[in-house]
């Protein structure tokens, strides 16, 4: 028989944070400063979902001269899958915002670094 093992944490009580006083107002300001950085959101939840779509509905070719090294999405682990998700979802930000803004590059590179990371170690 499995025995499971139960870890606790204590968790310190944190403040919590404090709102501004009309939380709408603060809301709406994020959202404008983000839609002038990256765009309609409309567009780049089209664009996002295009690139995710494509991602998962990848399929490995047949054929006898067709190689076989394609890995379709649900072979991916979840780490990878969500790291190629965000990257969807950074490459619509640069596409239909600004694509110079470094932040969005840096993004890219972090989420391939922890996929990086988590890989199985070659021997």
């Amino acid at each position: 028989m499995n025995k499971v093992k139960v870890v606790t944490r204590k968790v310190s009580p944190k403040t919590p944070p404090t709102l501004p006083a009309e939380p709408i107002d603060a809301i709406k300001s994020v959202l404008n400063q983000r839609g002038e950085r990256y765009g309609d959101f409309t567009d780049h939840a089209r664009l996002a979902q295009k690139l995710q779509h494509a991602l998962e509905s990848h399929t490995i070719p047949s054929g006898p001269d067709v190689p076989t090294t394609c890995i379709p999405w649900n072979h991916l682990t979840s780490v990878q899958q969500r790291a190629l998700t965000t990257i969807c979802d950074k490459l619509a930000r640069i596409l239909n915002g600004d694509p110079n803004y470094d932040d969005n590059w840096i993004d890219l590179q972090g989420y391939a670094r922890l996929v990086q990371e988590r890989l199985p170690k070659s021997e």
